[in-house]
Parts: structure tokens; sequence; C-alpha cells
């Protein structure tokens, strides 16, 4: 499937060949469009923990808990793609960075 609708400032096409060659380990669905996609992350991982690991990294996302109507975690985050190719090119590196440095393993908690 090829992916290039280009807008004044974005490439869809650019997007994704960045994604798939540094995050090969999530999915999506590819988009003609729009101004993000929705990404999901292997092994149910948690979005919203991502998302906070990724601000360390200097990466801002929204996970789907903020879309949910539960407000429930999940495993997809969405990520924009209409910054210029340079600003696109270094959040995709930040984020394979925060994703091999990121701790996937559940964590129990206690209620108190």
């Amino acid at each position: 499937v090829e992916v290039g609708v280009q807008g004044a400032d974005h490439d869809v096409g650019q997007w994704a060949e960045l994604f798939e060659s540094l995050l090969d380990e999530w999915t999506y669905t590819p988009v003609r469009g729009g101004l993000s996609v929705w990404v999901t992350l292997p092994g149910n991982a948690s979005a919203g923990a991502f998302a906070q690991h990724a601000a360390r990294h200097g990466v801002s996302l929204a996970s789907g808990k903020a879309f949910d109507a539960r407000n429930a975690d999940g495993s997809n985050l969405r990520i924009p793609f209409t910054a210029s190719a340079p600003v696109l090119a270094e959040a995709m590196v930040r984020l394979s960075t925060a994703w091999r440095t990121f701790d996937r393993a559940p964590v129990d908690a206690d209620v108190i």
C-alpha cells in the first residue's frame, strides 16, 4: 500500500517510512490523509505509561485513554504527522529511543 498524501507541511509517506524503519514492532493502519494516525504498541504495553516515558524524551503524545469514554488505558497512541520533515524525523528517532528504554513489564500495584 502506497501512502503519500502531501500537504503544505507534511507527508504521510515520509512518516510511514520513518515509522516502519524505526518502530517496526508497532502496528498501524495506513491512512490516506488527515492529521494523525493511530498506532498500537505490541504486547499490550500501556500507551499511557509510554506517553509519559516519551515525554521525558521530548515527544508529547496522546494515548487512547484521552479519547476513551471509559477513561481506560490501552495500547493505542495517536501520533500527529503534521510537523515539518526535520521535526518529524527527530521526533521519530526520539520515539524509537524511548521505546528501546521503556520498561514494558506490568506493574503490580495494591489498591489502598
